[in-house]
């Protein structure tokens, strides 16, 4: 058993030293006997795919990406409103909370604040597996990094000690303690994960331009507090109430469409007022905004379509993320927004992403590919992009699983980079 203590975890918070970040340098793949580019992380997902072993996992020519995946049903792919419950009163006790990484993170002078957050009770599956029934608290930002991210430090710090070599639940007291809170893994994180695992929701936008289809992703900047440097699609946000919480102001922030409806605003159109509501006592006071009512418009005739796709968990925090597809099958979408001169002309804010993603096409990542912002469905880069090392965890099934539902959709042949990506299925203990 590695023995951490809880101070050396907390001084990696403060020193803001990030899973990702060490686990693609130089050094630590020099350490690795026999590490190659396309298994960087075995040592690391393989041992949580042992630990979460009645959970599916997308998995690729990488190995497993740190995501367990649950189908919805065919309501909420449908309609994703269909898998909302209820807001129920918060939990009085969680396993994992320690509130020191907060001030850890503060003395690095990190960007960080609080603010509300809709945060996982329980999720119901069918007798099928798939998720069909999502209940809600209102949990708080700064409670989810001191016990959701606080399991991300732990596993890092249990990773520099075990030297690449395989890590299990003894090494590992605060994921422990929060498994230990139900009978399975998977029921753990169906019942809130033993943390505050405040919902995230990430949208691919697939959208028809000069007769072809193509995605929007994008690497995340150095400055974003949480997987930067790190590809993900765009919108992708934390599902949240942002206006003064009434129950008559929940009556309408508790809904997925109107939380993709004002984060397609801000990120990728970066329109300002979306991004501080100015007080505004109105949980609507957005939708009167010129794009959004163009989105809306092509959503009502038909032009374009919003869909559930999955609901994901992320393994090294027990976060959930509800993964969504907005397809935009109009060419003019792309020629009234493309850039200032033409939006303009139509009173139209111009499509550029807000400044949590990179902006400069010439920057790279740590992946050494070209930032994309957009790329056709079938180009090959994509195999590239959607790789353990490169992609935010819920990103890659938002990729994945997004444009393999595009294609069903629009009636396309899948592309080849997706023949190689699969769900693994969740595996019988006792033949382990």
């Amino acid at each position: 058993m590695i023995g951490l203590g809880v101070g050396e975890i907390i001084e990696l918070a403060g020193k803001g030293y990030s899973l990702y970040s060490y686990l693609r340098s130089k050094k630590t793949r020099d350490i690795a006997a026999g590490a190659v580019e396309a298994r960087r992380f075995p040592e690391l997902y393989d041992s949580l795919r042992t630990i979460y072993y009645d959970i599916p996992v997308l998995t690729g020519p990488g190995g497993p990406f740190p995501v367990g995946v649950l189908p919805l049903t065919s309501e909420a792919e449908e309609n994703p409103e269909f898998l909302l419950g209820a807001i129920v009163d918060r939990p009085d006790y969680r396993p994992v909370m320690e509130r020191r990484v907060i001030d850890a993170i503060k003395r690095r002078n990190a960007t960080i604040w609080n603010g509300n957050t809709f945060s996982l009770n329980r999720l119901q599956v069918d007798s099928r597996g798939r998720a069909n029934h999502l209940d809600a608290y209102i949990g708080s930002y700064f409670d989810m990094v001191c016990s959701a991210d606080y399991l991300e430090y732990e596993l890092l710090a249990a990773l520099i000690h075990a030297s690449f070599r395989p890590l299990g639940l003894e090494d590992l007291g605060a994921r422990k303690d929060a498994l230990s809170s139900a009978a399975s893994p998977l029921l753990c994180l169906l019942s809130g994960g033993g943390v505050d695992a405040a919902i995230g929701i990430s949208t691919l936008v697939v959208y028809r331009r000069q007769h072809e289809y193509w995605m929007m992703c994008e690497a995340r900047l150095d400055l974003v507090a949480e997987y930067s440097d790190l590809y993900h699609v765009v919108p992708s946000f934390i599902f949240q109430p942002v206006v003064s919480v009434t129950a008559q102001n929940l009556k309408t922030e508790w809904s997925i469409k109107h939380n993709i409806f004002r984060e397609y605003l801000e990120e990728l159109f970066d329109v300002p007022e979306v991004q501080h509501s100015g007080r505004s006592v109105s949980a609507d006071y957005f939708y009167g905004h010129p794009n959004l009512v163009y989105l809306r418009r092509l959503l009502a005739d038909g032009r374009a379509q919003l869909s559930g796709v999955a609901m994901v968990f992320n393994l090294l925090s027990h976060r959930p993320e509800i993964c969504t597809l907005l397809i935009i099958d109009d060419d003019a979408w792309f020629e009234d927004h493309k850039d200032r001169f033409a939006a303009g002309d139509r009173g139209l804010s111009y499509l550029c992403f807000n400044d949590e993603f990179r902006l400069n096409e010439s920057q790279k990542t740590g992946s050494q590919l070209d930032t994309v912002t957009t790329l056709p469905i079938g180009d090959v880069r994509w195999a590239e992009i959607a790789r353990p090392w490169s992609m935010v965890p819920p990103g890659a099934p938002a990729v994945v699983l997004g444009s393999r539902a595009a294609c069903r959709k629009l009636g396309l042949e899948e592309p080849r980079w997706l023949a190689s990506m699969t769900i693994d299925p969740a595996r019988d203990p006792l033949s382990m």
